[in-house]
């Protein structure tokens, strides 16, 4: 979710914290990655699904086939609701903890060790792997037709030739698999209400923003590719709690030009009742909507601009992975949100296959994260986990997010409930979270017109709310 908000003035440096206490584990370990096969588009939907997957499960069985079958809903459901458990009876099948971790470190992330090492009493509670991933049939056909469309340009900067799926079903290289990360499958226009939440050092809960949000992906629209403008996501943010966010309003808009056409942000201050440009929605500006916890290009694991980054595909790796994971937000924000980490008993790990990029700073472009680790997940396209480095190539923080199956859309969402620890200061952030008090959920509503997200719209908007 994009977010900005009037406090944002101060950029936060790695290199002002103390780093006495990181884990032992800073350096990256020795991780052997799988190399991808030799597909063809003709493969979609027979030896691999329709996102581009592997349709075949693993060597042991622990990761399954894929079916591409929905779940049913439960009777008396209605849209907006929390969503329900997928596979109520299941229990975990391993707990790794600090103790136990290296038997099982080849499935593991550099940051989610770094994590376990550093807080003892964190455990990653793993349950049987269900392969959720699905989307409609149209969103299936426009995967085919980009499989052999599609291009990158300026440098992977760019893209061309797609249109209502991932781009690349087949990745070839890191600015490839991004991309299908920022044009991951997550409906086409959605309502709903979303909290972001600080936790300090010391414990502390701090309610950092609590939104109504309209978002429009008009790269999905269902035969909408005659009339696609460019902007992959229009975002419409009305902030109203704690009481210094209420009154305003925030409109940003995302390209698939990030070149020529750069992303643009929009933000009506009521104390002014001026709309104003954000020009600094990008980059590592800090997003104080999550205290300052995690800057701008964070947000989502990854969320804006890769002019910045040499991308390097690693390959693919088995992992443990936040997936499948509705119970989190059936409970209420203090019980998701403990001190030093989210719940452990509310998540659920399960093993599933990553597309693994490394993002390293390019010589002359300026950013506090000098290096990171993205796991896409192979199923969906979307990245799930990731790691940041500082410039001292030390692990500085840890990513993830809490995909949730919503069957009535149908897909994985994604981008919703990620944390970023910050290992370095003590603290963590967990943004775009929906719990057991906040409504609507994730809420399908019919095609916005454009005129909705627009600045002249802005102040009528927030005022009128």
């Amino acid at each position: 979710m994009i977010k900005i908000n009037r406090r944002t003035v101060v950029k936060t440096s790695a290199a002002s914290v103390a780093t006495a206490f990181l884990p032992a584990s800073s350096k990256a370990q020795t991780t052997t990655y799988e190399q991808p096969g030799s597909f063809t588009a003709d493969d979609l939907g027979g030896k691999l699904t329709p996102f581009g997957a592997v349709k075949a499960g693993n060597a042991d069985g622990s990761i399954p086939a894929w079916t591409g079958e929905n779940l049913p809903l439960l009777a008396g459901y209605q849209a907006g609701d929390p969503r329900p458990l997928p596979f109520p009876d299941e229990k975990p099948i391993l707990v790794i903890t600090a103790a136990n971790m290296s038997q099982h470190q080849d499935k593991l992330s550099n940051g989610q060790i770094g994590f376990l090492q550093k807080h003892l009493d964190y455990n990653i509670q793993v349950y049987p792997t269900h392969r959720t991933a699905i989307a409609p049939q149209y969103v299936y056909d426009y995967i085919k037709k980009n499989a052999t469309n599609a291009q990158t340009g300026d440098g992977g900067n760019v893209i061309s030739g797609a249109y209502g799926g991932i781009p690349f079903p087949m990745p070839k290289d890191g600015h490839e698999v991004m991309w299908n990360h920022l044009l991951s499958w997550q409906g086409s226009s959605i309502y709903f209400v979303v909290d972001s939440h600080l936790r300090t050092h010391d414990g502390g809960l701090v309610l950092e923003s609590r939104s109504h949000v309209w978002q429009q992906y008009p790269y999905y629209f269902e035969s909408g590719e005659s009339r696609f403008q460019g902007f992959n996501l229009m975002g419409l943010i009305l902030p109203v709690a704690p009481p210094y966010e209420a009154g305003g309003a925030i409109l940003a808009l995302q390209t698939v030009n990030q070149v020529t056409t750069p992303q643009e942000g929009w933000i009506y201050l009521s104390g002014q009742r001026r709309t104003r440009r954000a020009p600094e929605l990008e980059y590592d500006t800090p997003d104080t909507v999550s205290g300052g916890a995690e800057n701008w290009d964070e947000v989502d694991i990854f969320t804006g601009k890769l002019v910045q980054y040499d991308c390097k595909y690693l390959g693919i790796k088995e992992m443990y992975v936040p997936y499948n994971s509705n119970r989190i937000n059936q409970a209420a924000a203090a019980d998701q949100l403990q001190p030093n980490f989210v719940n452990p008993d509310l998540m659920r790990w399960e093993l599933h296959r990553c597309r693994v990029v490394e993002m390293t700073l390019k010589s002359g472009s300026r950013n506090v994260d000098a290096r990171r680790i993205i796991y896409c997940d192979e199923d969906t396209g979307s990245a799930i986990m990731g790691e940041v480095y500082d410039a001292r190539n030390t692990l500085w923080k840890f990513q993830h997010g809490n995909p949730c199956i919503y069957a009535d859309i149908p897909c994985v969402q994604t981008f919703q409930f990620f944390c970023t620890y910050d290992l370095h200061a003590g603290n963590y952030a967990v943004a775009s979270h929906f719990d057991a008090q906040t409504e609507p959920h994730w809420k399908p509503i019919p095609e916005l017109p454009a005129s909705f997200f627009t600045p002249g719209e802005l102040a009528a908007k927030a005022g009128g709310f």
